[in-house]
């Protein structure tokens, strides 16, 4: 079974908040991985390649 297709994440854009740690980072490293352009809201700087990482203070 293809996870790609039956999710349909591909090119879909997707907002994860906390995505430097935990579950939110799970859920983060599986969107990208079905090709999702993930768009990360977070305090910490994170190593994954999201299209775009909203650093708050």
């Amino acid at each position: 079974m293809d996870l790609k297709k039956l999710f349909g994440y591909e090119g879909k854009n997707v907002v994860i908040t906390g995505a430097t740690s935990g579950m939110s980072r799970s859920a983060t490293e599986l969107l990208l991985e079905l090709g999702a352009n993930v768009y990360a809201i977070d305090v910490n700087s994170i190593d994954l390649p999201v299209k775009r990482l909203i650093k708050l203070i």
